[in-house]
């Protein structure tokens, strides 16, 4: 898992775009560690994630998001747009806000 933590944060660097585009980070990712191009059969790729072969999309994005939250320099243009909308969405599913 830290290969992969790793091999995200490069991209991140490299391609700032994808710091706001989960599609276009993971595509990188597949292409760059696996190989994987565009053309790819959309059922082969799939098998290759329920096989394990490469990392899950939520794994990839799990990683970007925590590496967001620890680096600021890796943070795109639209992070704290996101992070103003959380309490408002905490609030709408009911989170408790006030013990905190």
């Amino acid at each position: 898992m830290k290969n992969i933590r790793l091999q995200v944060k490069t991209i991140l660097k490299s391609y700032p775009a994808t710091s706001d585009c989960n599609a276009s980070l993971c595509r990188l990712y597949y292409k760059i560690n696996h190989g994987i191009e565009h053309e790819t059969e959309v059922g082969k790729f799939f098998d290759k994630i329920v096989n394990k072969e490469i990392p899950s999309i939520e794994t990839i994005c799990r990683f970007s998001r925590e590496l967001q939250e620890k680096h600021i320099e890796l943070r795109g243009v639209k992070w704290n747009e996101r992070q103003r909308k959380t309490e408002k969405v905490k609030k709408d599913l009911g989170y408790n806000l006030k013990n905190k």
